[in-house]
């Protein structure tokens, strides 16, 4: 079967969305505000995108842990208020209406993306937070679903299907690349310049007009 693969952060929506999601805990656990300060604090003065995503993902367990599923829903609720606006139309719409199912790749935790997509017909893989029971542990599942890991997820994912094809991947970053490779056609929402670099870059790509912009 045919599939679509496509990143969150950055490409279904117009800027990161972590803060987003650590302020909804915060809204409704504000108690966690002291535990969380060393791993925010990592998160400003992160030296490279892997330390930033580490300390994305330390904050958001201590923030997670010991919830259940009904109790994560007020988070999730005020996440998806702050962040459907941030979704970009065209794409949502695509979402909905493409042929060929929708595979969501995401570095963000996969409870959070998928219940802001749940009435969309997508699949979600992303960062994997382990419960025990019903119960958030706040420990992920490692590897983190980012960069050089989403093929070990997406693999993972394609084991339980039959001859998966991907026959496109949508991402904005270069960080992206192990994931992009996997598919006959490759769309980015950046420029070429900040691709230039990058030897696995084809002439075959595309890059997706953002508005405001004269890229083709």
């Amino acid at each position: 079967m045919d599939y679509i693969l496509m990143d969150f952060d950055g490409t279904l929506t117009r800027r990161d969305t972590t803060r987003d999601l650590i302020l909804a805990f915060l809204y409704e656990r504000p108690w966690l505000l002291i535990a969380v300060l060393p791993a925010l604090w990592r998160t400003a003065f992160a030296g490279s995108a892997e330390a930033l995503q580490s300390a994305k993902n330390c904050c958001l367990g201590r923030l997670s842990r010991g919830l259940t599923p009904s109790g994560m829903e007020p988070v999730l609720a005020r996440f998806e208020a702050a962040v459907s606006g941030l979704l970009r139309p065209e794409l949502v719409d695509m979402l909905a209406n493409e042929v060929n199912p929708v595979v969501i790749v995401t570095a963000s935790p996969d409870f959070a993306v998928r219940f802001l997509f749940q009435s969309h017909p997508v699949i979600v893989i992303g960062t994997q937070f382990e419960r025990v029971g019903e119960v958030h542990t706040g420990e992920i599942l490692s590897p983190p679903c980012y960069g050089q890991h989403k093929p070990f997820w997406i693999d993972a994912w394609c084991k339980g299907q039959d001859q998966v094809r991907f026959i496109e991947a949508w991402s904005d970053s270069p960080a992206d690349l192990p994931m992009m490779i996997l598919a006959e056609r490759r769309v980015w929402l950046c420029s070429k310049e900040v691709l230039a670099s990058h030897k696995s870059i084809e002439s075959s790509d595309y890059f997706w007009p953002l508005p405001g912009s004269d890229q083709g």
